[in-house]
């Protein structure tokens, strides 16, 4: 009886199973992790606030500060993934358009703030930016992938441990399109 209820949680926590771009499960999709709020959505931004129970989402993860960059209230969501001992699961940390560093992206937007792809939060020690989060320099690589008119995606993965430069991605999807070097931060740019 243990095992159904402790997969209900989970289906709970999850939501609809779209995924999401907080690499809580180690293994992000290129989904937003929201759920829109029902009805019509409502715009917001820097002068218009939504309901408590949404955050403003910014279309581009700018925090508005894109020229032209919409934005509406989405629904935040309920909880964030579980794992099987109803602990929620470690992500990358995500900025968000409050200047904070969150957990997770899951966390930030529960807490009502949508993430900040500019990176404005204070770099944690031994970090490099990606996006709306920040990877480990001593073994993570950043893919960032472009999402013409959405939310760009931006995850950590595992470097290879003997990995020093751009040239040891070179057989990851996208490994051609490498930027940066060991000391700064290795980005892969997935079309």
């Amino acid at each position: 009886m243990r095992i159904p209820i402790v997969g209900l949680i989970f289906l709970v926590a999850c939501g609809d199973g779209r995924g999401g771009a907080d690499a809580a499960t180690g293994d992000a999709s290129p989904v937003d992790a929201t759920t829109d709020s029902p009805g019509p959505s409502l715009t917001c931004g820097a002068t218009t606030k939504c309901p408590t129970t949404d955050y403003c989402d910014y279309g581009t993860n700018h925090c508005g500060a894109a020229p032209g960059e919409a934005a509406s209230c989405h629904e935040r969501p309920a909880a964030c993934p579980l794992n099987a001992g109803a602990a929620i699961v470690a992500g990358d940390p995500a900025c968000g358009c409050d200047g904070k560093l969150y957990s997770s992206a899951c966390i930030a937007e529960t807490s009502g703030v949508d993430l900040d792809a500019s990176g404005h939060c204070d770099l944690a020690a031994g970090a490099f930016r990606c996006g709306y989060t920040q990877c480990r320099l001593a073994n993570q690589y950043c893919v960032h992938e472009p999402q013409p008119g959405g939310d760009d995606v931006y995850r950590c993965q595992p470097l290879p441990s003997t990995c020093t430069g751009c040239a040891c991605l070179a057989d990851q999807p996208c490994g051609d399109a490498c930027s940066g070097d060991a000391a700064a931060g290795l980005t892969l740019t997935c079309p």
